[in-house]
């Protein structure tokens, strides 16, 4: 992960450092695709209700292909 990416990462995490981790969404910080636990992700095989925190390791990104580290939680 680039520098830039961790940073950004940072930030974005300490914004919703009180978001219910189960209910939180991540967003892929490449392309922009949201992960929502609600919704889950058919094409990946992820149920919906799923929290970001229980994803498989091997998931990644349904849009770019991109893995969980280029992901953050999103604050809204």
């Amino acid at each position: 992960m680039s520098k830039e990416t961790a940073i950004i990462r940072a930030i974005v995490e300490s914004r919703v450092a009180g978001t219910d981790r189960a209910l939180a969404r991540y967003m892929c910080l490449t392309c922009g695709y949201t992960y929502d636990p609600k919704r889950g992700d058919a094409k990946g095989g992820i149920e919906p209700g799923t929290s970001g925190d229980d994803l498989p390791n091997d998931w990644c990104c349904p849009t770019c292909g991109k893995d969980q580290t280029y992901f953050a939680r999103r604050d809204d």
